[in-house]
């Protein structure tokens, strides 16, 4: 059977990988959303701050020295901007990869949350072990996410359909399109 052929019977499959990405992109913004939620009570303990203040105090003067001429008042937008891009293409790219590796996705949001945790204990005002706080709770929320989003995307099964056919590899039997978005309690 031909890719084409393959594609044919099945029009959902080059939707999987959107929606792997999707599931990503979902993940990390709940994971950054509750890690900084949780560090209201200590802003720098952030991972957005950490990393930004680990990035400035490990960065060369001349690229300092750059990013000032450049942005002029603006290098802390464009840092902040930088340092959310970075998460946001990881999330999508691991997105993607649990279609296949269903524990590397979110194995993977859980280091990234340990670099942050790591960035903000590292720093040089960290309030000490408290501050990986944030950074460990927004990687837990965002791995389990990702995981459950994920296991809606999962082939199911073939269901034999009523007339003896194969039936939706997609569709379990408690399963509709619509299981993606709804999660049953």
């Amino acid at each position: 059977m031909t890719e084409d052929e393959k594609k044919a019977r099945n029009p959902r499959s080059g939707a999987r990988p959107a929606l792997g990405a999707l599931s990503g992109a979902l993940a990390g913004f709940a994971a950054l959303a509750a890690a900084e939620l949780a560090a209201a009570v200590r802003p720098q303990a952030g991972p957005v701050v950490a990393v930004g203040g680990t990035a400035i105090d490990h960065a060369p003067a001349g690229v300092k020295g750059w990013a000032i001429r450049n942005f002029g008042t603006a290098d802390k937008l464009v840092l902040q901007l930088g340092i959310l891009a970075v998460p946001a293409l990881f999330a999508l790219t691991l997105g993607v990869v649990s279609l296949r590796f269903r524990r590397g996705g979110p194995a993977g949001v859980l280091l990234f949350g340990a670099l942050g945790a790591a960035a903000a204990t590292g720093r040089p005002d960290s309030g000490g072990p408290s501050d990986a706080l944030p950074s460990v709770v927004g990687a837990v929320v965002g791995a389990v996410l990702l995981h459950v989003l994920v296991a809606h995307l999962a082939p199911r099964r073939a269901v034999p359909g009523a007339d003896g056919t194969r039936g939706d590899p997609y569709a379990g039997p408690d399963q509709d399109r619509r299981a993606f978005v709804i999660t049953k309690s």
